[in-house]
């Protein structure tokens, strides 16, 4: 089966007052889908695809522990795959949803590093692992002027006797505060990637990977994504202009290699506008390389 999509997510993020911050991730996709029966002469059904999902979430500091920080997190959402098409592509239809409820304990220094937990308590419904689980999640991140550093485990366990665990590691070296000169970021996955925050990856709005249960015997996936640019000031026009070259992995044997210009718009050096223009071939595993053309666009308010 092969498939192609083309979505769009709205989102929005804000802090409501000083102790509540509101999250709302909005999706929707259309594309084609075939389904090549090979017990069928080779006959291939052939349909369209639709894509909903709608995902929210909040984040409210509670009282302090001493020097520990605690906050409560929840998030609710869904996520729903349909097709009108031939044969077995005949109104097809696959969802799932999920409620998730928990506390966050972190413990910053003066030096800016900051180890945290996660314990959430969750429920999934839907076509899939259903019931309740509970996901744990220990880390550690670094906080600097320009740079930043995170690196996380996660361990879910659910009463369906599903399983699974990774980490994962994040470098961010960000460019000055009118964004010129050096940024770089380079981020691995190993394992099954996290399904915290949202289907988005809470408001990373990183799209992440299916989860993948553990068993003995499987090889667990590594994945790598990195980026390096460099910002440059322009005369003749408010804002910078970021040439930038990145490279990403999966554990699936897929590589994607981009490069592209990106024009961020300031206002009191802060971004609040983006452009960005990217050439993307993809390689697959036994599959000739695909090209296209990205254009993108971030706004911050």
């Amino acid at each position: 089966m092969s498939s192609s999509l083309t979505a769009i997510y709205p989102y929005l993020h804000g802090q409501l007052s000083s102790n509540l911050e509101l999250w709302a991730i909005g999706g929707i996709g259309f594309g084609d889908v075939e389904n090549e029966r090979e017990h069928v002469d080779g006959d291939a059904d052939q349909g369209d695809l639709h894509m909903r999902l709608l995902s929210l979430g909040l984040r409210r500091p509670l009282s302090q522990l001493g020097a520990i920080d605690l906050s409560l997190t929840s998030d609710a959402g869904f996520v729903s795959l349909s097709t009108e098409g031939d044969g077995s592509l005949d109104a097809a239809e696959a969802s799932i949803g999920r409620f998730r409820l928990g506390l966050e304990l972190s413990r910053p220094f003066t030096s800016g590093a900051e180890p945290f937990a996660q314990l959430h308590g969750r429920y999934d419904s839907g076509d899939g692992p259903t019931g309740a689980a509970g996901e744990l999640v220990l880390g550690l991140r670094y906080g600097g002027e320009r740079l930043d550093l995170e690196m996380r485990g996660n361990y879910l366990s659910s009463a369906a006797e599903f399983e699974q665990w990774g980490a994962n590691a994040r470098f961010d070296y960000g460019p000055a505060g009118d964004g010129t000169g050096l940024n770089l970021s380079v981020a691995t996955q190993l394992g099954a990637a996290e399904n915290g925050g949202s289907f988005l990856q809470g408001h990373t709005m990183g799209l992440t990977a299916p989860a993948i249960a553990s068993a003995p015997s499987e090889i667990m996936p590594a994945e790598l994504s990195s980026e390096i640019g460099y910002g440059l000031a322009m005369e003749w026009l408010p804002g910078s202009l970021t040439p930038n070259l990145g490279y990403d992995h999966s554990g699936h044997g897929t590589s994607r290699t981009r490069v592209g210009l990106t024009y961020a718009l300031s206002s009191d050096l802060n971004r609040d506008v983006e452009l960005r223009l990217d050439l993307v071939r993809i390689k697959r595993r036994q599959a000739g390389p695909d090209h296209s053309i990205e254009l993108g666009t971030n706004l911050r308010f």
